[in-house]
């Protein structure tokens, strides 16, 4: 509605049939990994961890201040 020239969406897995509904919705969609069964993005890492607010609240503060030092 903005007026984008092109809508690319990109996601590091999603099951075959939510891919399929987003295909319809924009013009180019990547996925790096679509497992057959797909239940969870958990499924595909080799070491998934919930990220802890705190965490997230750090690296937002880090991201932050980097931002303020440019």
């Amino acid at each position: 509605h903005q007026g984008a020239g092109e809508i690319i969406v990109g996601v590091p897995v999603a099951g075959p049939s939510v891919a399929r509904e987003i295909e319809k919705l924009v013009d180019e969609l990547v996925v790096l990994e679509k497992p057959p069964n797909f239940r969870a993005v958990a499924q595909v890492y080799r070491n998934w961890y919930d990220v802890p607010d705190r965490e997230v609240l750090k690296l937002m503060q880090a991201w932050e201040e980097e931002k303020e030092e440019t």
